[in-house]
């Protein structure tokens, strides 16, 4: 046979399956100009000269594996909807004479017309969205847009490897799907009688338990330590029960219902109850990979965007100036150190004046020392004395108390630190004192508690902090300035604090001197969040595509398949009025089922987000809260006009207006 009939012989059938073949290639190329996108904006702004811009390519660069990953589902789960819906005309064309190596030829070809069209459009898509994107970053930065494109031929090879591998991924799965099936079974696979559906009640409760465990972690998980551990199992159990529940729990429900006559034997009940088993038992799998999607781009948007709000606000209590020095001393008497505090302040004071910097709002910390819990969580430790001098009230502690401030939420009653146990004596969670102090030793939460004594402890390195903020017209912001003011600052104040009359005994190691500027840290932090935040978007946005794709194959499958069934109800007498209220009240029941199940899971997922952004976070429960519920009605909104859009499918293929 002539090879130029192979290849339109692939052509027809694309034309005839056109409602099947444009969303994949729509799809297809989309993934290809994301990944395009993705990795030329991450070499971009690895190889930028701006402030932030490598840090944020490095973490664009980590979530390309992540994209990969995602993309290759993604092509898989179209692969499928594809071969699904050729199976009885490759049926036909067999009866027709052609063997399965035809059928090999015509794929191939198909799928290399599906690839040329993907890369020649997803490329140049791609160069412009990156365009945009790189706009949008360099906002995020405070940098004046650039003009022009910069082409990167690292990012074209990388793409057009990338699909050519989903491709022949694809090729292989599809080639080996003719191969293990015989003609007989293609060209009647459209007229399979449906099996009866039985309830499973142990995967029903299997599904139960696992989403209930899911549910569990994410509410009681506090170990600071194995946060995200138990958070991602928490994810796997929360995803399996989730499965489980829609394709067993469903029909075992209905099946129920359908058990009870009083309720069953209703026009309304009958003929909803009738149509909706055997649509869950083949649409199960799609609704539950909706709910997980959906799930997953609330998660994904509303932690991105919540982290970069909560950064501004973590800056704003950490810089009240533009800059910040902080002194870090380092000794086995803490005593003697605060003994000298008053003429270390004052070698500091006048360092900083010679320097032609200004400081104000001194603080001089307690020496404290840290040891690990037996909770896995890092304790720092000052005695008694030492407070009641700092906050002048006395605490009048045992021997085995321990003052603790609940920075991250402590739920037990005993502490074990050096292998000593301590009964917990807790501090109001916005008590000032230990608060303010712990914002001083570490910018990230901590646990700060007293206890009675330090010596059964056997502590041999306390710190004591001398901190300052300043403004500096000479800064500005410039990193280069920064440098060498905490250079100049670093020795100088080193050779004073060495002649103030008894330190170099109490202090016989090297002071630690550090200068850290607002905007810096601010540029820093805004770059590595904002990279983690157009992750998110890249995911998002992929995941709305196949949220999209799978509601729109859902719609013109069930089109398909409902048509003939609603007519026999017109011709058995049913009114059009009940026939549209049926057809309505199960597109509606489908479509917003997996939308309120995602909900479902936010709320209980809301409670271990929030505790992991305080471990990184001075962080405002409220705010975190109030970026989930303005992502999840923006994501609804999306939902619905997918929707109305898809739903017009449906009732186009099934007559019904």
């Amino acid at each position: 046979m002539n090879k130029y009939v192979y290849w339109r012989l692939a052509i027809q059938s694309l034309k005839k399956n056109y409602r099947i073949t444009l969303p994949f290639l729509g799809g297809s190329i989309l993934v290809a100009a994301m990944l395009f996108s993705m990795k030329s904006l991450a070499l971009t702004s690895a190889e930028s000269v701006y402030r932030g811009s490598q840090r944020m390519g490095m973490i664009l660069e980590l979530g390309v594996p992540v994209f990969q990953l995602f993309g290759c589902l993604f092509f898989l789960y179209l692969n499928g909807v594809m071969t699904r819906n050729k199976r009885h005309e490759n049926g036909l064309l067999s009866v027709l004479g052609l063997d399965q190596a035809h059928l090999l030829l015509i794929l191939f070809y198909q799928y290399l017309i599906d690839f040329s069209l993907t890369v020649l459009i997803g490329i140049p898509m791609g160069m412009v969205a990156e365009k945009l994107v790189s706009q949008i970053a360099l906002r995020f930065l405070d940098q004046p847009a650039v003009l022009g494109f910069r082409f990167q031929p690292g990012a074209l090879l990388f793409t057009i490897e990338m699909v050519g591998m989903y491709y022949l991924l694809i090729l292989a799965i599809s080639a080996f799907s003719i191969l293990k099936t015989s003609t007989i079974d293609l060209v009647h696979s459209k007229s399979e009688p449906q099996k009866p559906i039985k309830s499973r009640w142990l995967l029903t409760a299997i599904g139960l338990g696992c989403l209930g465990y899911g549910y569990y972690l994410a509410l009681t998980t506090e170990s600071e330590v194995y946060l995200m551990g138990w958070f991602l199992v928490a994810v796997v159990m929360v995803i399996l029960g989730t499965y489980l529940l829609f394709l067993c729990g469903t029909s075992t429900l209905l099946n129920t219902l359908q058990q009870n006559k009083t309720y069953y034997y209703k026009p309304n009940h009958f003929i909803s109850l009738s149509l909706m088993k055997y649509r869950l038992k083949t649409n199960a799998a799609s609704l539950a990979n909706i709910a997980i999607l959906s799930c997953v781009i609330l998660v994904a948007l509303s932690t991105s965007v919540s982290m970069l709000c909560l950064m501004g606000q973590d800056l704003n209590q950490s810089y009240p100036s533009m800059a910040k020095i902080q002194l870090q001393m380092f000794s086995s008497n803490p005593s003697a150190v605060d003994s000298l505090a008053s003429g270390i302040e004052q070698a500091m004071k006048d360092c900083l004046k010679a320097n032609g910097v200004d400081a104000k709002n001194w603080a001089i910390t307690i020496p404290v020392t840290g040891f690990r819990t037996d909770k896995n969580q890092f304790l720092w430790l000052m005695d008694e004395k030492q407070y009641e001098k700092r906050f002048g009230k006395p605490l009048n502690l045992r021997e085995d108390e321990l003052y603790v401030l609940e920075a991250n939420g402590i739920t037990s009653s005993t502490l074990v630190a050096n292998d000593q146990a301590f009964q917990l004596v807790k501090a109001a969670p916005d008590s000032l004192d230990l608060k303010s102090y712990a914002n001083l030793i570490t910018s990230s939460p901590c646990l700060l508690g007293v206890v009675n004594s330090l010596d059964a402890l056997g502590s041999e390195e306390f710190i004591t902090l001398i901190q300052a903020d300043f403004d500096s017209a000479q800064l500005e912001g410039n990193l280069d300035a920064v440098m060498n003011l905490e250079r100049t600052l670093e020795s100088d104040l080193n050779h004073r604090v060495r002649q103030v009359q008894g330190f170099s005994q109490v202090v016989p190691q090297t002071t630690i001197v550090s200068v850290t500027d607002r905007q810096n840290e601010s540029e820093r932090d805004r770059a590595m969040y904002s990279g983690l935040l157009f992750i998110g978007l890249y995911i998002s946005l992929l995941f709305v595509l196949f949220v999209i794709l799978i509601m729109y194959y859902k719609q013109i499958s069930e089109g398909l398949e409902d048509r003939q069934r609603f007519q026999i109800m017109k011709t058995v007498g049913l009114e059009e009025k009940q026939v549209r209220k049926v057809i309505n009240d199960q597109v509606l029941t489908m479509f917003f089922l997996p939308l309120s199940i995602a909900a479902l899971h936010m709320v209980f997922a809301y409670p271990i987000i929030s505790r992991m952004l305080n471990l990184i976070f001075s962080s405002s429960s409220d705010l975190i809260a109030i970026v989930m519920i303005c992502t999840f009605l923006v994501f609804a909104l999306i939902y619905v006009v997918i929707y109305k859009l898809t739903a017009k499918t449906y009732f186009k293929l099934t007559c019904i207006q």
